[in-house]
């Protein structure tokens, strides 16, 4: 694994002043270091999973947790949008997080920021609890999945906004498996049937 060298301002400050090091970490913003070479793959990983694992002062947290809704009277059936807006409703009557709808019919709550991951953790595990609780009288349940393993991706949120996100993304699929396409066959750009 190749680690890129970094730029720092403690070893500017042991530069001489004027030279091409102090002039480096002169220009190194706010926020860290600098690369002077092209950051890996695995240089990458390994920053990031430094950085997540370093201890330093938090600050404000706040969590998110979007979760599948669910009609428990027919789980494998998609609970209908027009039934959606009374659940987001009663949600947001429950919890202290804000509450929104996504273009899949997803439940997400989004937490005040909290003093820190403690406190943010306890206010949203507070919050989900209190909507399931909510929910549960009109026959609504929480499914926590990353993926909802009965129901196929669809989009069921009639928001405007969803629906451009929608046209755009068929639009750029339809794009690539064209490219896909073109690319499997041999198709070279700029050659003619004469070229073979």
């Amino acid at each position: 694994m190749t680690v890129p060298r970094l730029a720092s301002a403690t070893a500017a400050k042991a530069a001489a002043p004027g030279s091409a090091a102090a002039a480096d970490a002169a220009d190194e913003p706010a926020h860290g270091p600098v690369l002077a070479e092209p950051l890996t793959v695995d240089a990458g990983y390994a920053r990031c999973r430094d950085a997540a694992l370093a201890s330093a002062a938090v600050g404000p947290v706040g969590l998110e947790v979007e979760t599948h809704v669910v009609d428990l009277r027919a789980v494998c059936d998609r609970v209908a949008w027009s039934r959606m807006g009374p659940v987001r409703e009663a949600a947001a009557a429950a919890a202290r997080s804000a509450v929104t709808l996504e273009p899949g019919g997803q439940l997400e709550l989004s937490g005040r920021p909290a003093a820190g991951i403690a406190a943010a953790v306890a206010e949203v595990r507070h919050d989900v609890q209190a909507v399931r609780l909510a929910l549960a009288g009109a026959g609504i349940g929480l499914a926590h999945a990353g993926a909802d393993p009965v129901r196929p991706p669809r989009r069921v949120n009639p928001r405007p906004r969803y629906q451009a996100m929608e046209r755009h993304y068929a639009a750029v699929f339809q794009l690539n498996r064209c490219a896909a396409q073109v690319l499997a066959s041999g198709w070279r750009f700029g050659s003619t049937a004469a070229d073979g």
